[in-house]
């Protein structure tokens, strides 16, 4: 009988961090909107992996904000291989953990002026791409 009451206030517990946690998360997202009115999407088309379970997934967003190149993984549900392509040269490559997907920023500060191609892979195949210019 004890171990039921332990397990049921456990679930309590869990519950309440959960609706406590919950707001600030949201509130977090929010502040990782576009932070200006000055930022530019990167428009992307390909297509992206559906997730094997039930659970929710998002296609990464790419924008532009005071020269420095935001993608955003909200459900950080893969590891995603960053590429920035000029003239069929690769510039720029990282490969970033899924658990790190969620915001990152790449500096463009030290790129020529011209124009850009950014591709997005994932290792289920999912693959974007979405042209830019600074």
């Amino acid at each position: 009988m004890e171990k039921i009451f332990e397990k049921r206030i456990m679930r309590i517990a869990l519950l309440l961090l959960v609706v406590c946690i919950s707001p600030l998360s949201m509130y977090s997202v929010d502040n990782l909107e576009k932070s200006s009115s000055d930022s530019k999407e990167v428009e992307t088309k390909g297509t992206w992996e559906k997730p094997k379970t039930r659970s929710l997934t998002s296609i990464p967003v790419a924008y532009i904000d005071d020269n420095i190149l935001v993608i955003q993984n909200v459900s950080q549900s893969c590891d995603i291989t960053i590429q920035i392509v000029s003239n069929g040269q690769i510039v720029y490559e990282q490969e970033v953990p899924a658990s790190a997907t969620y915001y990152i920023p790449i500096p463009l500060y030290d790129f020529s002026a011209g124009e850009y191609t950014l591709i997005l892979q994932s290792p289920n195949g999912g693959y974007l791409t979405g042209d830019f210019s600074i």
